[in-house]
């Protein structure tokens, strides 16, 4: 599959975290779509991943959730689809545009530190989370949610890093 991958980095942090990098970010996508057999036909995929800060993260949460506070990572689906609908909805195409992540630097720090693991593992994992809320996973129920993370958890497990959970 070739990802184009659209990374903007407007909050200086960023710049200083090795795993921030256009060739790490674009290796954790692949990885993570790698695991959904309905991507393994498509050839050609875009994405687009913003590394931001607290600021622009609470702005976008409150514009398009309604919830006036900093996040971890949003996702912007291009086009609402759920998980079961995937290899209908993917059939015969060659190029598809996922949309786009948001991920704000100074939550995910904060999650990390507060959970002793690396900012790097947590950066993965939020952008797998966030990932797969672009291709219609969610965790709104018991059972989607386990759906959820199991998938995450073996991704993870591919990445080299240990169950979050």
């Amino acid at each position: 599959m070739k990802l184009d991958l659209g990374l903007i980095i407007e909050h200086k942090p960023w710049k200083m975290e090795p795993f921030a990098k256009k060739k790490v970010i674009a290796n954790i996508i692949s990885e993570t779509l790698k695991a959904i057999p309905a991507f393994h036909s498509i050839k050609d995929l875009e994405i687009a991943v913003l590394l931001t800060n607290d600021e622009k993260m609470q702005q976008l949460n409150d514009e398009f959730r309604d919830k006036n506070k900093p996040t971890n990572v949003l996702s912007f689906p291009d086009v609402e689809i759920k998980p079961h609908e995937l290899l209908e909805f993917l059939d015969a195409k060659e190029y598809i545009y996922i949309g786009d992540i948001a991920v704000g630097y100074d939550v995910i720090k904060l999650e990390a530190i507060e959970a002793g693991i690396t900012m790097r593992d947590h950066f993965t994992h939020m952008l797998v989370h966030g990932i797969l809320h672009l291709i219609g996973y969610d965790h709104m129920n018991d059972k989607d949610e386990k759906e959820m993370m199991d998938l995450e958890i073996r991704i993870l497990q591919r990445l080299g890093i240990d169950s979050p959970y």
